[in-house]
């Protein structure tokens, strides 16, 4: 499967970690990795949270000045004809 999002991503090592840890005592020498992959994903959730977060706030803030670049074109036209 070819990953292609952050969310994807996570949804990787999230997947590998639960298939790995109940095997975990049978590969020596991962657990340290394992150990910082699980970590890893504990921070790696919240941050890509946040991005969304923002992502979510971008699209609210551009119709927010698309609306007003709008109305201040409708506003110019009406005084440009009085005029």
């Amino acid at each position: 499967m070819k990953v292609s999002s952050y969310a994807d991503k996570i949804d990787a090592f999230q997947t590998t970690v639960d298939n790995l840890e109940p095997d975990l005592l049978k590969y020596p020498g991962v657990s340290d990795l394992f150990n910082e992959l699980k970590t890893l994903l504990t921070e790696l959730r919240p941050a890509h949270g946040a991005v969304e977060v923002q992502r979510g706030n971008l699209r609210v803030a551009v119709k927010v000045r698309r609306d007003l670049a709008f109305a201040g074109g409708q506003i110019l036209r009406r005084m440009s004809a009085l005029v």
